[in-house]
């Protein structure tokens, strides 16, 4: 389902979308392979923790990946900054993103590996 009508407070209905994607880490090998290798492709981040912070500093959802990197929240219509948690066992989190959601979002997520 792309929008999902919530019922507010007061009574009305407002839209929410479906903000999706997948967090991945790479490099995964220290060196690029040509041709390219599916061995070094980016690997799926698990239990990755996702945080969605509206333009008033406060959390508006929260995330955690699956086994596969995948990730889902539900978010009503504004902006928003995507903020990774870090993982254990990577080198660095990706940096603060940005997120106008005014429909359905579909994102990816980098962690470094700190391979090199």
């Amino acid at each position: 389902m792309l929008v999902m009508p919530m019922l507010a407070r007061d009574g009305s209905t407002s839209a929410r979308y479906l903000v999706s994607g997948t967090a991945l880490a790479g490099p995964t090998c220290p060196v690029e392979q040509l041709p390219p290798d599916d061995r070094c492709s980016p690997r799926p981040v698990n239990n990755a923790v996702l945080l969605f912070i509206d333009q008033a500093g406060r959390q508006a959802a929260e995330a955690v990946t699956d086994a596969d990197g995948h990730f889902a929240a539900s978010l009503s219509p504004g902006t928003y900054t995507l903020v990774a948690q870090p993982v254990e066992g990577l080198l660095r989190e990706p940096p603060p993103e940005t997120v106008v959601v005014n429909g359905p979002v579909v994102l990816t997520v980098r962690y470094d590996t700190g391979i090199r």
